[in-house]
């Protein structure tokens, strides 16, 4: 979890710096080559990571093992260097059709090289978990992301090179780490072979590929509205639609990524334990949805109370016009950490194919709309769109996951809770209006008091709750 949260730590560190060193259309640009290369490397990986965490446990002897590893690693670098070869092709397709400059050609060429990077880095990364070794796993990732991380700010802010310099200097700092990571591989897992075996990699791959299938299509509901904002608008356009998206992400990713490593695998060992009742397991559910509301609520509204405020402070002026589309945004984002959750029952009884269609599907509907919607209503289009897609995706996959698991929301608790967040809202917003204060951490300050003094008047059980606390 530490890991998780100095990676994101990362990501909010340099949003300010590149959003501030690149020009709007650069920053857009950056942007859909770096979906690009996501995409790229999601189906480039076959699922070879999933499949890794899966099959490692069925191999006990060290001839079985280095098999494993071998064809494990052999079978990455090879996808590896495919997606680099797929996106260098593309790219000098859409540069030969007039549809990307000479320039942005130069800067994917650049940037293709990191799918092999981070493909390569990822599995040997999955095989350090595998083999319970979380904690060098750990340094190796946050390594990764702070040494690319650092060599972009220098060749974007001291050799002026732009979003050729960001990806340059992603490509020598992840490429640096991996020799290292590699190296560290060989000495731990004793890695001194090529005993690769097609039966193995055939396997792996039918069980790991459908998961990619899915995360893809969640990428393409997440992110493929960039690419119609940039054919239907401009790459300006994208940096103005992509900024307060970025700043959401980062927000939301927080609570979203405790909740899964805190509360979602306590619901999974109770299950498969089977200790309790389905009674007891529908109220620890239901205290997992609860207190994910208490932690989104008061941020949604709080952000979109100063939206204009933090964006003009992270990212600078000339993204000032980007704030009102941040509410639909943070919405979104926010109601995908209820997705796990609400269709708890379809991972109880292992129907993840279901999901896979279900993301599919909404990412097909995103897009039809985002290309009807896009020219009317230009980025809020873009936005309204995908909190739209994202409601379908909890509303039916919750229906369907009642079929194996009926869950009952806690709609009593919620609504409390969001009148909670609104009176921090409006409190927020009279202190802004009639400048009683001029200082964002005093408004973050004050928007947190108010709304836990609201929450604590209102709920009972968390009323006593905080006095059986103060009294301890």
């Amino acid at each position: 979890m530490t890991c998780e949260i100095l990676i994101m730590a990362g990501g909010f560190i340099s949003f300010p710096i590149f959003t501030r060193l690149l020009s709007k259309e650069e920053y857009g640009i950056m942007n859909l080559i770096s979906i690009s290369l996501v995409l790229v490397e999601a189906l480039s990986s076959v699922g070879l990571r999933h499949a890794s965490q899966r099959f490692y446990s069925s191999y006990k002897d060290e001839k079985q093992l280095q098999k494993f590893y071998s064809t494990t690693i052999l079978s990455s670098i090879a996808f590896g260097v495919l997606g680099t070869l797929i996106i260098f092709i593309i790219s000098k397709m859409l540069s030969f059709w007039g549809i990307i400059s000479n320039n942005v050609n130069s800067i994917f060429v650049v940037a293709s090289f990191l799918i092999a990077i981070r493909i390569l880095t990822k599995i040997i990364g999955c095989l350090f978990r595998v083999r319970e070794m979380a904690k060098t796993y750990s340094v190796f990732a946050v390594l990764t992301k702070y040494i690319g991380m650092f060599l972009s700010i220098v060749f974007v802010m001291g050799y002026l090179y732009g979003i050729y310099g960001y990806f340059l200097g992603l490509v020598l700092g992840e490429l640096l780490v991996l020799c290292v990571f590699w190296m560290f591989m060989v000495r731990e897992m004793g890695y001194s072979g090529f005993y690769f075996s097609g039966d193995m990699l055939k396997e792996m791959v039918s069980y790991g590929f459908p998961m990619v299938l899915a995360g893809f299509a969640g990428t393409i509901l997440t992110m493929g509205d960039r690419y119609l904002i940039g054919y239907f608008m401009s790459a300006e356009d994208v940096a103005l639609y992509s900024v307060p998206y970025n700043l959401c992400s980062y927000v939301a990713n927080v609570p979203i990524a405790a909740f899964d490593f805190a509360f979602v695998p306590m619901i999974m060992n109770e299950w498969s334990k089977k200790k309790h009742g389905e009674n007891e397991l529908h109220q620890q559910v239901n205290k997992v949805i609860k207190m994910y509301c208490i932690f989104a609520l008061p941020i949604i509204f709080g952000v979109s109370a100063l939206g204009e405020r933090i964006v003009v402070l992270l990212a600078s002026n000339k993204y000032s016009g980007a704030s009102y589309i941040l509410p639909y945004v943070l919405i979104g984002e926010m109601l995908k950490g209820l997705f796990t959750p609400l269709t708890i029952g379809l991972f109880f009884s292992k129907k993840t194919k279901v999901l896979a269609k279900l993301t599919g599907f909404c990412a097909i509907i995103n897009i039809i709309m985002n290309i009807f919607l896009i020219p009317v209503l230009g980025l809020l289009g873009a936005a309204i769109s995908t909190l739209f897609c994202y409601i379908i995706l909890l509303v039916v996959g919750g229906s369907i996951s009642s079929t194996y698991f009926k869950l009952k929301m806690p709609w009593y608790n919620i609504t409390r809770y969001s009148i909670c967040a609104i009176i921090m809202f409006f409190f927020i917003r009279f202190l802004d209006e009639y400048y009683i204060v001029n200082n964002l951490p005093i408004f973050i300050l004050s928007g947190i008091f108010i709304f836990i003094l609201s929450i604590l008047v209102i709920d009972r059980e968390l009323r006593i709750t905080a006095i059986n606390l103060i009294k301890h």
